[in-house]
């Protein structure tokens, strides 16, 4: 009876040093991903490919109260006329228990068009339905890494960022 004893205590301090280690991995993750990051490379299947201007400016910022904020404009200048588009991204985000994932949920994109005297707003509100889930490759001080599969493509993403 005494064996049992000690060896359902065993088993429940086993199971609440790995709850314990789970929980300070995950807390360090989220210190390392808090920051405003600029992107620095794009990869499509494993090749770089060349980053458009204003995507070079956009910010990926992880704020300390789970909200994430992905902002840029873009002009276009057609005959003279020149078309302003802003997009601001919004989303909830939380490391994943299970694995090094950031899982973004809850969300909303806003694009707003200004043509001459002309403004267009197009918000989309996005569940959490895993589209914008980036796994973890690297997460340093100076460095994020993570990667993405859009759920509309066969094609697979890798983002490398540094601070701003």
């Amino acid at each position: 009876m005494k064996k049992i004893a000690f060896l359902w205590v065993g088993i429940s301090l086993l199971s609440i040093l790995a709850c314990t280690k789970n929980e300070e991995k995950i807390a360090s993750m989220e210190e390392n991903l808090i920051n405003t990051w600029q992107l620095e490379n794009v990869e499509k299947n494993g090749e770089s490919i060349e980053i458009e201007a204003y995507k070079k400016e956009a910010l990926w910022d992880f704020q300390a109260n789970h909200k994430f904020r992905y902002s840029y404009t873009k002009f276009e200048i057609n005959n003279e006329d020149t078309t302003t588009i802003q997009v601001l991204s919004t989303f909830d985000w939380k490391i994943s228990e299970d694995r090094d994932w950031i899982q973004m949920t809850h969300g909303s994109i806003e694009t707003t068009t200004i043509h001459g005297q002309e403004t267009f707003v197009e918000t989309e509100t996005l569940g959490t339905n895993g589209d914008y889930n980036m796994e973890i490759l690297t997460l340093e001080t100076g460095k994020l890494k993570v990667k993405v599969k859009y759920k509309d493509s066969e094609d697979q993403y890798t983002y490398t960022f540094r601070p701003q």
